[in-house]
């Protein structure tokens, strides 16, 4: 009887939790339908109002560069206003870091690590934002409530008790990238952090330089990087007489590859001011689909070139990028924010003389 309480508890919970952070198409449309008079009446209150605030509500955000998209999303569904919006990130004091054991991300992730994120990946990334225009951070849900009740809202229709589903769709992203004008000084300026001095052996920032940021994952490894693309990383730098760094995931795994003797700047990995300064000075810089890759497609003055995309696996394959992207093989929608895609099944074995082209499309638009 008492295992039969539970198992019912449990159901109730699980459906309680899905209908305030809707995942699915389906409830989030019968959460909607539910919430209609709340959603009318907030409205009508909020009509005349002109502040405009994005809440980050950690309960249903990924802790990740995912963020940088959120930002994008949101600029543009508030209509670019010329003075920015505000952003608050909810964290309640209740709340419990947890890595989700989906593709046993936690295997490879610890609480802390999530925990840790905030200070040195969202916050840095907010910060560098042009249309953030002020950050504020709330752990009491009561004065949550207060900051944003005259406030229009992204999420839209949100309620921290009701209402905060998952904010970010990249479905939506790429409607907004195909029908829009994008302006990349809306974005990213690395101008608006501290930055970080990076002194290396005999590597100088002001010296002409290429990146390769090294990923190797041990969830979505057909996304990872390998040996080939370090080689012909190196063989690039060498054909631009220039410096090459290399910026890892992880610096244990150094050993497993042949870096040449390349700058490895380990910092950039914790410390992002230094990571964006690098990607922003950079000639180009090189890397697999990854989250670090999204913020180098928004940081002003970067140009980044996006190896083995669509290689495989769940998150990389063509059928996940053609439902949750609307892309097809081929198609370049950041190549106005100064990104090229190369698309695996066309550049499977690519030389340097594919990536010396790519340079040239890059710098001409």
């Amino acid at each position: 009887m008492n295992q039969l309480l539970k198992i019912i508890n449990c159901f109730f919970i699980r459906t309680k939790n899905e209908f305030i952070q809707p995942r699915k198409n389906h409830t989030y449309l019968l959460s909607f339908v539910f919430q209609l008079l709340r959603i009318i009446i907030e409205k009508i209150y909020k009509f005349n109002t002109k502040d405009q605030v994005l809440v980050w509500d950690i309960r249903s955000n990924s802790i990740t560069f995912d963020f940088v998209w959120v930002v994008f999303d949101t600029f543009y569904r508030f209509k670019l206003p010329k003075k920015g919006f505000k952003l608050i990130i909810f964290i309640p004091n209740s709340y419990e870091y947890s890595v989700p054991k989906f593709n046993s991300y936690n295997k490879y992730l610890s609480s802390n690590d999530l925990k840790n994120r905030i200070e040195e990946l969202i916050l840095p990334l907010a910060k560098s934002f042009n249309c953030i225009n002020k950050i504020e951070i709330f752990s009491d849900i009561k004065e949550l409530q207060r900051a944003i009740k005259r406030s229009k809202l992204m999420p839209r229709y949100y309620h921290p008790n009701l209402f905060n589903p998952e904010p970010l769709s990249y479905l939506r992203v790429h409607k907004i990238l195909e029908k829009e004008k994008i302006h990349i000084n809306n974005f990213m300026d690395i101008n608006k952090l501290p930055i970080k001095v990076i002194n290396y052996r005999d590597f100088s920032i002001e010296e002409k330089f290429i990146t390769i940021t090294l990923r190797d994952y041990g969830f979505s490894p057909e996304r990872n990087s390998s040996q080939k693309d370090i080689d012909t990383a190196y063989s690039l730098s060498k054909e631009l007489n220039c410096k090459i760094v290399l910026i890892p995931d992880d610096i244990n795994k150094i050993k497993n590859y042949n870096t040449y003797n390349i700058n490895i700047i380990e910092s950039s990995r914790r410390e992002l001011s230094q990571r964006l300064l690098l990607y922003s000075k950079s000639l180009v810089n090189l890397m697999p689909p990854s989250g670090p890759a999204g913020a180098s497609t928004l940081l002003k003055n970067s140009k980044t070139i996006i190896t083995n995309y669509g290689s495989g696996g769940y998150e990389g394959n063509l059928n996940f990028y053609k439902k949750y992207y609307n892309l097809e093989l081929g198609d370049q929608p950041y190549l106005y924010l100064g990104t090229y895609i190369m698309w695996f099944e066309k550049y499977k074995n690519y030389s340097i003389l594919d990536l010396k082209n790519i340079m040239k499309i890059l710098y001409k638009n």
